[in-house]
């Protein structure tokens, strides 16, 4: 594990047997929107990728406006001709303590969409979730735009599934303006040129 800091961005560089991760925090920098742009540019460009917000992952999953905040997002990429798929399921929000079932919780409803990344698109794109955590899933060879949305809906949404076929994954926490990159350990001299030319 390697740990390093530098203009008051923090990266820590964890080697696992068949990953390599970054975890970034990056919350201290003066233009953090800016940098998460040009990282998200850098490890597109010429790549297909596909934006996954999942609202289970939201600190604010509960909020009684979350289907209103995700038709105005889903709305929004309509206007702007960004392909997009959501997927909504139920899920069970029991109350337990130890383990034992106390008390029967309305389920919550849970939204997932799906959105391929239109390289010259990006800094729309990331207007439209700036106020999100999003999941980034950077896959390598020729992915239409059908391709990448048939890819999130094959998935069912699920996470892991899509990391598993990616070239690399991004996960980034908004909230915190913290970012963790995952992949392959062949591609992390990749990853390692592209972090220092931006940071």
């Amino acid at each position: 594990m390697r740990f390093f800091r530098k203009n008051t961005v923090s990266i820590k560089k964890v080697e696992k047997e068949d990953t390599f991760q970054y975890f970034i925090d990056y919350n201290h920098h003066k233009e953090p929107d800016v940098l998460w742009s040009d990282i998200l540019t850098a490890f597109t460009e010429e790549k297909r990728c596909l934006l996954v917000i999942d609202t289970d992952r939201l600190y604010d999953r509960s909020s009684p406006n979350m289907e209103n905040k995700i038709n105005m997002l889903t709305n929004n990429l309509v206007l702007r001709q960004i392909p997009w798929h959501q997927i909504v399921t139920k899920k069970e929000s029991d109350l337990t303590i130890l383990g034992l079932k106390i008390q029967n919780q309305p389920k919550r409803i849970c939204y997932q969409v799906g959105v391929a990344v239109i390289p010259e698109k990006i800094k729309e794109l990331l207007e439209l979730v700036r106020d999100y955590t999003v999941f980034i899933f950077v896959y390598e060879g020729n992915f239409s735009n059908e391709m990448l949305i048939e890819q999130f809906i094959g998935a069912k949404g699920e996470l892991d599934e899509l990391s598993a076929g990616a070239l690399i994954t991004l996960y980034n926490d908004r909230f915190l303006n913290r970012l963790v990159i995952s992949s392959h350990p062949d591609k992390a001299g990749l990853i390692d040129e592209t972090l220092a030319g931006l940071i």
